[in-house]
């Protein structure tokens, strides 16, 4: 892929890295040029989404597709600009998938994960029963926020957020 940059949904994205999957499958982590590092290019899939609040994952041919959508859609707005017109045709572009995290229903221990002190302020983690305090969560950097389809947003701890983003265990993404 020669080109590591498209637009999409009104922002400039960045590829940052491929990674190779069981069975031969390859996804991309990407993020918006505004949030890219150098740094993020030497860390792990893992890292990158659990330190990089806006790295997503998604496999590689969505993403080319995206590439090349932005180059097409981009070509049309120059013609447009320099008074041409160009025939209509809808883009088949994939949908960016948002997994939603199966909520925990069973009884959990009301302590801090990270204190080990019960008390109040305790905030649970949407997708499993792990508990911690706010300041707690926000001194460990668990800063983790979980937007659902239905725009509803909730705190789920480092592991929940990994596997909701492209990378915990039984993930065909």
């Amino acid at each position: 892929m020669k080109d590591r940059m498209w637009d999409m949904e009104g922002e400039k994205w960045r590829l940052i890295n491929v990674f190779s999957l069981k069975l031969d499958r390859m996804v991309g982590a990407y993020c918006p040029t505004s949030d890219f590092k150098e740094a993020m290019l030497d860390q792990t899939r893992r890292n990158l989404v659990v330190e990089n609040p806006t790295v997503e994952v998604a496999s590689m041919k969505d993403i080319n597709a995206w590439v090349v959508a932005s180059a097409e859609l981009k070509e049309a707005q120059a013609n447009s600009n320099a008074g041409g017109r160009r025939k209509r045709r809808r883009l088949p572009l994939p949908r960016r998938k948002v997994k939603v995290v199966k909520k925990w229903r069973n009884k959990h221990d009301a302590s801090c994960v990270l204190c080990d002190k019960g008390g109040a302020g305790l905030k649970r983690c949407y997708g499993c029963n792990v508990v911690a305090h706010k300041n707690c969560a926000q001194k460990d950097n668990q800063n983790n926020i979980l937007c659902l389809p239905n725009k509803t947003k909730w705190w789920v701890c480092d592991g929940c957020y990994f596997d909701a983003h492209g990378g915990g265990e039984g993930n065909d993404s």
